[in-house]
């Protein structure tokens, strides 16, 4: 499970609103004298983050808690974001170009163009509607799993 700490906003039923700070890597690296990602951290700041979560343990407004999702549910959503539209595009192209040969017009390669873009706007389409039934869903869902004492 993946944790991260962050403070309580608000509550909403069984959920509550929970402001994180994103990390970067460069705070636990021993070479980030030397690094040029840890210099732009640094410059670009510290980002803040606003998440829905579960919340199992009753924390109240103004709470440090310890959130965790789950790696697998992570692992599946970039998957899904990152993969399924470039298939998609590949695939459509590979059909786009086919047809545009099959029609005798000329290479293919505006059928290519035209059929991978479309594609490409199907499946982000797809996705949008398929991550709407996983937002229901605990398993993808971060969770406040304690609270932490300052």
């Amino acid at each position: 499970m993946l944790k991260e700490q962050g403070t309580v906003l608000g509550l909403e039923g069984d959920m509550a609103w929970v402001e994180t700070q994103r990390m970067s890597a460069c705070q636990v690296c021993n070479a980030k004298k030397a690094c040029g990602s840890a210099v732009l951290s640094n410059v670009l700041g510290i980002k803040r983050t606003r998440v829905k979560a579960i919340n199992k343990v009753e924390a109240k407004v103004g709470d440090r808690v310890i959130l965790g999702l789950n790696e697998s549910a992570l692992v599946k959503g970039a998957f899904l974001l990152y993969a399924i539209p470039l298939i998609a595009l590949i695939v459509f192209a590979v059909i786009g170009d086919g047809l545009g040969r099959y029609f005798q017009a000329g290479t293919g390669d505006l059928w290519a163009i035209l059929f991978s873009g479309l594609g490409f706007l199907l499946s982000v389409l797809l996705l949008r509607r398929y991550t709407k039934t996983l937002n229901c869903r605990e398993h993808y869902q971060p969770v406040i799993v304690s609270i932490t004492r300052m």
